[in-house]
């Protein structure tokens, strides 16, 4: 028994020595696979780390220990002045500083109450400090009312950082969802509000890599506020490190992504993970996995594992915290497609949740406006049914297709009769009356032909098709069915290369795209709304693909298609010009961002 003993403390000591050379991200790594193998063994680790980390001042110079005793030391700064700030009431201390109210005390008498964060010492070093003025303009000008303006900073007079950011009013957005006992669709809505306020600081390249309900307030008037918008990102070394200078990263344990915990590369598709979690907790008054329980080592290990409970399962069990979420009502309003959308942001692998926050709120608004969502995948039916809904006053008889075949065409013969009735009221209603039941007729033919694949006797193939060849066939039926009306045409390509460029085929669907282009093209065929979202699509492909300049002309020309046409559609509008301060934000040209 001693034998053993012995032989596990030696293989404990030699580990022990191994992740010591490595850089924490690569030792928590590490350790996550130690635990799979042996979670007593990786549970000793870790605590020999703890105390290796915890050792005395006799172990280090008084040079190195200097700085972290006095920075130990409760200062009471109240009443002091940081720049032309007077501090009033300390708000709160955590790990990475103090947060205060001040006040801005102006020369001519008139002030302003903000708040005012002093990093810790150790967050001082050159390189934070030079990398701190590089980027201060760049947070500067993060004008958006979804966001806390980032009004100045500098350095203290004991060399410490400070930020200096509008002081917000509110509530925590699940307290306040919780207080107002708001429902399903209405805390979606909060959730695509911060969703919006993050695509916008993405789009000039800031991440901000610590939301948590603690960030993202709500007000008096019910608007969400974020807070601490790019303070986490400053903090990094450089571009390409893993950690912060005093060793730490920058995150909240509880609402960290994968990537964080074990000190990976982070992107835009860490703050996805985020708003997944803020909106799974906003949901469902819980976290996943066990957040906030266990140690970090543990739950890199359970981050793995690409499990995560349904919300709707956790909800079945919902407590007494909050009773309005266990109520069948709210219940049914947490539909599949929400979830799926939730589980999508969720996923640990970056790669496959979604490439940005901007993505993730298409996808909300899809599922608010009951429109096909990206992370449902690429059921064909699923995709028809979805698209019908949308176009009910044109394709009325498709959309009973989708019901029942009899009562669809029924429908679409009777839209028929009522089009050709219509003509003898003027001729130009009896053109476009035409043009629908044409449209119907074949939107039905075209339904027929993707369904009669389902019949064994009348099928175009041997064997029946999964559902990936299914919307493959689909897709290349559009052309011969829809040849005589290239405008519809265009509409579902442009449809169909959505889901492409969801499952990675960004080729595939980049030809698509030019397909529908070419068809608008036509003489006859002119449609400046639809021909702009195609060319902001073809952007946002090459944004994907890492080519960012090669998505300028496509901007460019989408923003002059609307300049024609004037300011009717500003939605749209503002998503181009959204997309070209990002694009000149990222290639540094400033002044036209």
């Amino acid at each position: 028994m001693r034998d053993n003993n012995d032989q596990r403390w030696r293989r404990q000591a030699e580990l022990f020595d191994q992740l010591a050379e490595l850089s924490p991200g690569e030792r928590n790594e590490r350790l996550a696979a130690i635990v799979r193998e042996d979670a007593e063994l990786a549970a000793e680790l870790e605590r020999m780390f703890t105390a290796d980390a915890a050792s005395g001042v006799l172990d280090r110079s008084m040079e190195v220990i200097a700085p972290e005793l006095t920075g130990k030391l409760d200062q009471d700064r109240t009443g002091t002045v940081v720049g032309r700030y007077r501090l009033l009431e300390l708000f709160g201390r955590g790990g990475m500083g103090e947060v205060w109210l001040a006040r801005r005390e102006d020369a001519d008498g008139s002030s302003q109450q903000v708040a005012l964060k002093i990093l810790r010492r150790g967050m001082n070093s050159e390189d934070i400090v030079e990398r701190f003025i590089q980027e201060r303009r760049i947070l500067a000008s993060l004008e958006h009312p979804g966001i806390a303006r980032f009004i100045d900073g500098g350095m203290t007079d004991d060399g410490l950082p400070y930020f200096v950011m509008e002081r917000v009013h509110g509530l925590p957005i699940t307290e306040h969802a919780c207080r107002q006992a708001l429902s399903v669709r209405q805390r979606v809505r909060l959730l695509l509000a911060v969703c919006d306020a993050v695509a916008y600081a993405q789009q000039r390249l800031v991440v901000h890599r610590d939301l948590k309900p603690g960030n993202v307030l709500v007000d008096e008037t019910g608007r969400v506020r974020l807070l601490d918008f790019g303070i986490a990102k400053l903090l990094e070394e450089e571009p390409d490190s893993r950690v912060t200078a005093t060793g730490l990263r920058a995150m909240s344990p509880a609402y960290a992504a994968p990537e964080q915990i074990l000190g990976q590369t982070i992107s835009t598709a860490t703050d996805v993970y985020a708003l997944g979690l803020l909106g799974y907790e906003l949901l469902t008054d819980s976290l996943p996995h066990r957040r906030g329980t266990v140690s970090l080592i543990e739950l890199a290990s359970e981050l793995d594992r690409d499990h995560i409970e349904r919300p709707s399962q956790v909800l079945r069990r919902a407590s007494g915290t909050q009773p309005d979420l266990s109520g069948a009502r709210y219940r049914r309003e947490l539909t599949r497609d929400l979830e799926l959308v939730l589980l999508k942001a969720l996923r640990p692998e970056p790669e496959r949740r979604y490439p940005s926050a901007g993505a993730l709120a298409a996808d909300l608004r899809r599922w608010l406006d009951n429109e096909p969502v990206l992370a449902a995948g690429d059921s064909t039916r699923y995709r028809l049914k979805k698209f019908l809904s949308r176009y009910r006053g044109a394709v009325a008889a498709t959309a009973l297709v989708m019901l029942a075949l009899a009562g669809g065409l029924a429908a679409a013969l009777n839209q028929a009769e009522q089009a050709r009735a219509q003509a003898t009221i003027a001729e130009h209603q009896a053109e476009l009356a035409r043009q629908q039941s044409a449209r119907s007729l074949s939107m039905r033919d075209f339904l027929i032909t993707i369904f009669r694949q389902e019949n064994p006797f009348r099928r175009d193939f041997a064997d029946e098709l999964t559902l990936a060849e299914a919307f493959d066939y689909a897709v290349a039926q559009v052309p011969e069915h829809f040849a005589e009306d290239p405008r519809i045409q265009a509409e579902l390509l442009r449809e169909f290369s959505t889901v492409l460029h969801g499952k990675g085929r960004a080729d595939e669907a980049m030809a698509l795209l030019e397909q529908a282009a070419g068809l608008l093209n036509q003489k006859d065929e002119q449609d400046p709304v639809l021909m702009a979202r195609i060319l902001i699509d073809q952007a946002a492909i090459e944004f994907g693909r890492g080519r960012q300049p090669a998505g300028r002309p496509y901007i460019e020309r989408a923003l002059a298609l609307m300049d024609e046409r004037g300011t009717d559609e500003p939605r749209l509008l503002a998503h181009i010009l959204q997309a070209r301060g990002g694009l000149a934000s990222f290639l540094g040209e400033h002044e036209e961002a």
